[in-house]
């Protein structure tokens, strides 16, 4: 496959190797109302113990796996079950309760090994233009981007200090960075000069993307162009298309920058509006992507609007609605399978709002996610 990569991708290029760690016990309890597992997928190393929870429960669980690596045996109520992943034991591993199997009491295990390559391969060149990041991957497509949102802390030098943490723990992992511009417009003229200190501590090795969701049509939208583009440095930004094409057009003049335009979101009233007119909207970017430098917006609570959507065009897309949202990361990849080199998979609070919100929950959060795309491609 050859693919043309924008060159903010470049930090990505060659191998990211995982550090070995010391081992750790991962619990799985027991949902006993929905008669599931939780989590029902987890990714851990070899090393690692898996420990299942269900004493106390109304119900008798067990845990099989299906080629019998472990076997809690016989379904009990007030027995918990652990096992330990030999270092020699990387892979996938799905298991079942028996008696409650066939209401998919299920889950996987993915265990990695500690000294796995996970390989991102490019091909090197760089167009003069905006590419839409464009990526072959060996292993897995590894995108993931983050929106910063106000968490409870009192002063905007803690907040800032917390955004640069984020930066810090997953700018591995990460191929580009999703600022949500009214979580910085709220502290004034400050806020702006934290988004620029902000986009500094980025880099040039990731791809920024405005989450400003701008719609205004003339010089207005010329301004706006010329401050995130120009000022902010930004590569990409999302927009409304409301107003119609000149709501557009300021933002995919540039060939060096693109647009991601609002098409099937995921908030819950969305279809409302958007039922009636998304086609148009898929109609109005193909026939303005002169450039190639327009994408679309499309969220992944709704798998069936994303389908029809995905089914009428090839523009790259820009995923939020996975994790605390509850989108589906399995249907997402499995609709966008034959795109995965132009999709952007965006997930925000359960990266950077992963319990503790310390710098190793952070990064695990984000290894997680990776992890579970890295599982669903490789099926």
């Amino acid at each position: 496959l050859f693919i043309v990569v924008f060159l903010v991708l470049q930090a990505l290029c060659g191998n990211l190797i995982l550090e070995e760690s010391t081992s750790k016990e991962h619990t799985i309890t027991v949902d006993g109302t929905n008669l599931r597992f939780y989590p029902d997928s987890i990714s851990i190393n070899e090393g690692d113990t898996v420990k299942f929870m269900w004493g106390g429960e109304i119900l008798p669980h067990n845990s099989v796996e299906e080629n019998g690596v472990f076997d809690s045996g016989e379904p009990e109520r007030e027995v918990d079950y652990s096992y330990t992943f030999g270092f020699d034991q990387a892979g996938s591993y799905n298991y079942f309760c028996e008696p409650h199997q066939a209401v998919g009491m299920d889950g996987v295990i993915t265990v990695l090994d500690i000294e796995q390559e996970i390989i991102l391969e490019t091909s090197g060149e760089v167009d003069d233009g905006f590419t839409f990041p464009l990526v072959e991957v060996s292993v897995i497509v590894i995108l993931l981007l983050l929106v910063f949102m106000r968490v409870k802390i009192s002063t905007i030098e803690e907040i800032k200090d917390y955004s640069f943490k984020i930066v810090s723990a997953t700018k591995d992992v990460a191929a580009a960075y999703k600022p949500n511009l009214a979580f910085f417009e709220e502290w004034g003229s400050q806020g702006f000069l934290w988004l620029e200190e902000l986009v500094k501590e980025i880099g040039s090795d990731h791809i920024i993307i405005a989450d400003a969701k701008r719609g205004d049509i003339g010089n207005t939208a010329n301004h706006y162009a010329n401050a995130f583009f120009n000022h902010f440095n930004c590569d990409a930004i999302t927009v409304n298309p409301y107003m119609g094409e000149e709501a557009i057009e300021p933002f995919c003049s540039q060939e060096d920058k693109g647009v991601y335009v609002l098409c099937r979101t995921s908030n819950p009233s969305a279809s409302y509006i958007q039922e009636d007119i998304f086609d148009k909207v898929i109609e109005l970017s193909k026939n303005m992507n002169r450039h190639n430098n327009i994408g679309l917006v499309v969220g992944a609570t709704n798998s069936k609007a994303m389908s029809e959507v995905r089914n009428t065009n090839d523009l790259p897309f820009l995923i939020p609605g996975i994790g605390a949202q509850g989108g589906s990361l399995k249907d997402v990849i499995k609709i966008n399978s034959n795109f995965a080199e132009s999709t952007l998979i965006n997930v925000s609070r359960s990266i950077i709002f992963p319990g503790d919100n310390d710098y190793q929950g952070i990064q695990d959060a984000a290894n997680h996610f990776v992890n579970q795309m890295r599982l669903h491609f490789e099926r």
